[in-house]
C-alpha cells in the first residue's frame, strides 16, 4: 500500500453516460471547483453523451464513446480497461474518480493495475450494485470496496449501507452540493394561490410521485404547477395529466428540459422535486416541497432539511403525506414563510466550494491499495473469449469465483490460526 500525495493536479473522471439529471449536476459543480483550484480534468464517457450540457473548456480533454454498457463482452471489458491505461499513462493521471454503473469496473482495474489512486463514487443505493448478479456484486464487495482508495457517498444513508465493506478512513460523505450565488431575491409569498416550479428527470421512477402530487395539490393554495424536465416518460405524464388532472386542481404545464432553472426558480413562488433541486430551490432562498418516488414528502423546514439530507432528499425513510396535511403545511407556509427558507442550511452543508475542496484534501493522500488479487482476477477476463454479456457469462463467473472463494478461504484459515495460537 503506498501512501505518498499527488504528484500532480490531473484528475480523470470516468461514467457510463452523461445527459442532464442529478449526476451531471453533481459532476458540472465537481469539475467547475477542480478547475478553480489548478486541476486539470479527463472526461471518459460511454455513448449516451450530451455534451452540449457540459459547460466548454471545463474538460482538458473528453474521451467519448467508451464502451460502459450492459452489452459488453469480457473481451469489450479488456479493450476499455487498456484504452482507459493508455489515457492514464498519456495524460499522467494521478487519480480516477468513477461514477456508476458498470463503468465503475473497468476504471476500477485500469487504476489499480497501473498503481493510481482510485475514487468510486456512490450516488445512491443502486451504486452498491446488488441488481446486476453475482458476479458484478462480488467484483464490487471483494474487490472495489476493499482495494479503492476513497469510496465517496452522497449521504450518510449510502455510507452506512456500505459499513463493514470499506474501512472507515477510506468511507467519507460528500455531500451533493451546489453553488452559493452571493445574492438571492427575497421574494414575498403571494396572499393566496402560489406557482410551484417541479423539476425533474421524467423516468419512470420519479414520475410515480410526481403523480401523487397532482393527484392532491390543492387548487386553493395553488395556482399552477410548470413541470421542468424531460425523460422516457414524458408523453405517458402528458396523457395522464390530460385524463386525470380536472377541475379542482391546478393548471399543469409540462415545460421540457431547461439548461437555465436557475432563473426558473427566481420566477417562481416554490420548487417542488427531489435530490439536487431541493439543494437549488432553497439555494435560490425558496420554499421545497420534497416529492420523493412514492409520494408527496412536504414542505420542508430546517428540521426536515436535516432529516432528508440522510438519504439525499429521496425521500427513503419519510412518510407521504395526505391531503389535508399539505393543506395545512402551505396554511403554515403563508403564515410563516420564513421558516422555509433554507438558504443558510444549504451554505453550512452543502457549499460546493467546501465540500469539494474537502474531497480533493482526502484524495490527496488517499493509499494506492495493490493486490495480486485484482491481477489474478483480470487475467480472467483476458483469458475468457465468449459473446455473452461479461456480467452474466457463467464461464467468467465461473473463474472469477473459484479466485476470490480461495482467497477468502486463506483469510479464514489465517484468523482461524490466529485464534488458536492466542488461546495457547
Amino acid at each position: 500500500m503506498e501512501n505518498s500525495t499527488l504528484n500532480n493536479k490531473n484528475i480523470l473522471i470516468v461514467t457510463e453516460g452523461f445527459t442532464f439529471g442529478g449526476l451531471e449536476t453533481h459532476l458540472i459543480g465537481k469539475i467547475k471547483v477542480l478547475n478553480n483550484l489548478s486541476y486539470k480534468v479527463f472526461l471518459a464517457v460511454g455513448k449516451n453523451f450530451a455534451e452540449s450540457n457540459l459547460p466548454a473548456s471545463s474538460c482538458e480533454k473528453i474521451f467519448r464513446g467508451m464502451n460502459l454498457s450492459l452489452e459488453s463482452t469480457s473481451q469489450d471489458f479488456v479493450t476499455t480497461v487498456s484504452q482507459l491505461t493508455e489515457i492514464i499513462n498519456e495524460n499522467n493521471i494521478s487519480v480516477v474518480d468513477a461514477h456508476p454503473f458498470l463503468s465503475v469496473l473497468p476504471a476500477f482495474f485500469a487504476a489499480n493495475l497501473n498503481k493510481v489512486r482510485f475514487c468510486y463514487t456512490l450516488h445512491g443505493p443502486a451504486s452498491v450494485m446488488e441488481f446486476y448478479g453475482s458476479l458484478v456484486d462480488g467484483l464490487t464487495k471483494h474487490l472495489i470496496f476493499p482495494y479503492a482508495s476513497l469510496v465517496a457517498h452522497v449521504s450518510p444513508e449510502l455510507k452506512e449501507l456500505t459499513k463493514g465493506l470499506v474501512s472507515a478512513k477510506r468511507s467519507k460523505v460528500y455531500r451533493n452540493a451546489i453553488s452559493i450565488h452571493s445574492e438571492a431575491k427575497h421574494s414575498l409569498l403571494p396572499l393566496k394561490s402560489i406557482t410551484v416550479c417541479l423539476a425533474s428527470r421524467l423516468d419512470s421512477f420519479k414520475v410515480e410521485g410526481i403523480k401523487a402530487f397532482l393527484s392532491v395539490a390543492p387548487a386553493h393554495c395553488i395556482e399552477r404547477i410548470d413541470i421542468y424536465g424531460d425523460g422516457p416518460e414524458t408523453e405517458n405524464l402528458a396523457e395522464w395529466i390530460s385524463e386525470e388532472i380536472m377541475d379542482g386542481r391546478p393548471q399543469v404545464a409540462l415545460r421540457g428540459l431547461s439548461l437555465q432553472i436557475d432563473q426558473v426558480y427566481e420566477q417562481t413562488d416554490l420548487v417542488a422535486g427531489m435530490g439536487r433541486v431541493v439543494l437549488e430551490g432553497a439555494a435560490a432562498n425558496k420554499p421545497v416541497l420534497l416529492i420523493g418516488y412514492d409520494g408527496v414528502k412536504g414542505l420542508l423546514d430546517k428540521k426536515r432539511m436535516h432529516q432528508a439530507a440522510k438519504t439525499n432528499f429521496s425521500g427513503r425513510g419519510l412518510e407521504s403525506i395526505s391531503e389535508d396535511e399539505l393543506v395545512r403545511q402551505f396554511n403554515r407556509l403563508l403564515r410563516y414563510p420564513e421558516s422555509y427558507k433554507l438558504r443558510d442550511w444549504v451554505d453550512k452543508n452543502a457549499n460546493q466550494e467546501m465540500v469539494w475542496s474537502s474531497f480533493v484534501k482526502d484524495v490527496s493522500v488517499s493509499p494506492i491499495k495493490k493486490s495480486r488479487l485484482v491481477a489474478d482476477v483480470y487475467k480472467c477476463f483476458e483469458n475468457t473469449i465468449s459473446p455473452i454479456p461479461y456480467y452474466l457469462d457463467p464461464v467468467l463467473h465461473g473463474k472469477v469465483e473459484k479466485i476470490i472463494n480461495a482467497v477468502i478461504q486463506k483469510k479464514i484459515k489465517s484468523r482461524s490460526v490466529y485464534a488458536n495460537s492466542g488461546n495457547n
